[in-house]
Order: C-alpha cells, then sequence, then structure tokens
C-alpha cells in the first residue's frame, strides 16, 4: 500500500526496566508494526485501546501501530503471518474478546468454570468454541443455560448449537 511502512519488531528492556524496540532477524518471529499516513495516528479514548499499542515517534507519521498479530520475515522480504498475539478470536468479521465472553457467562449462577477458545476450520476460518462446565448438571440445567445463552451472549455462538459444550 502506498505509504504504509511496515515492520517486525521485538521488545527488549534495559537494565533500568524501560522498553525498546529492535527489528528482528530474518526468519525470527515478531510483532508486526505499520505506520504511515493511513494508520490511526491515536486512539480517541486512551482506555479503549483493543489489544493494541501505538509507540509515539517524533513527528505525527512516524507513529507505530503495534498489531497484535506475529509475523515472520524471509529472506526475500516477504511477510507472512504466524499467529495473533492478543487474546482476540476474529470470526465471521467480528472481533470476540474471550475474557469478555467468560466474564459474562461466569455471572450465571450454575456456571461453575468457563473458557473460550479459536480454532481454525479447514478453510482457515477461526471459529470460537465456549466450553462449560455446570456446579449442578442436568438435562434440564443444561437447556436452562442454552436459553440463557441465547439471550445473553450474541447470536455468532448461539447460532451453532456445536460451538457451546457443556
Amino acid at each position: 500500500m502506498p505509504g504504509l511502512e511496515a515492520n517486525i519488531f521485538k521488545e527488549q528492556y534495559q537494565q533500568d526496566g524501560s522498553k525498546y524496540y529492535i527489528e528482528t532477524e530474518t526468519n525470527e518471529i515478531g510483532v508486526l508494526y505499520l505506520r504511515g499516513a493511513s494508520v490511526m495516528q491515536r486512539y480517541c479514548d486512551t482506555k479503549a485501546k483493543g489489544g493494541t499499542e501505538i509507540i509515539s515517534g517524533e513527528y505525527r507519521d512516524d507513529n507505530w501501530l503495534n498489531t497484535g498479530d506475529l509475523f515472520l520475515r524471509d529472506e526475500e522480504g516477504y511477510f507472512y503471518f504466524k499467529v495473533r498475539s492478543k487474546d482476540l478470536i476474529k470470526q465471521g468479521g467480528y472481533c470476540i474478546y474471550p475474557r469478555d465472553i467468560e466474564d459474562h457467562v461466569l455471572k450465571h449462577p450454575n456456571v461453575y468454570l468457563c473458557s473460550v477458545l479459536g480454532q481454525f476450520d479447514q478453510q482457515e476460518n477461526q471459529i470460537a468454541h465456549i466450553f462449560i462446565n455446570l456446579q449442578e448438571d442436568s438435562k434440564e440445567r443444561r437447556d436452562e443455560l442454552r436459553k440463557w445463552l441465547s439471550e445473553e451472549i450474541d447470536s455468532i455462538f448461539t447460532s451453532k448449537k456445536n460451538n457451546i459444550f457443556l
């Protein structure tokens, strides 16, 4: 993309604990950073970082956006996606934060444990799955929880019954 610069960095720490970034070596995995006029320059709400961060530079287009994606660069300079570094699942165009879903499901009085995990299907699409252990497990209690989930959790989970494991 014209005017866009991409690079792969890894964090390093000085003895005083301050953080700095160095470029990765060829075929070494690091975090993909972007900068340029087409890249966002700041967050309107500094608390809502969406799992990323912006490293401020000395001038407007010198701000690096941490994408949260782990990449490597080969000998020819091509970039290869490896995995997401932040706790985020992208499913059907939606960003799903497992912790948010888990925290909400754990509010149900009969939920003992809950975990949301992303898994890739055969087409390399990410699918979120909710695994739930109930305090009192019976068909009636499972049906009750499924009804509650259909009312409380977005249809992205409840539209496919096999995404919820009780």
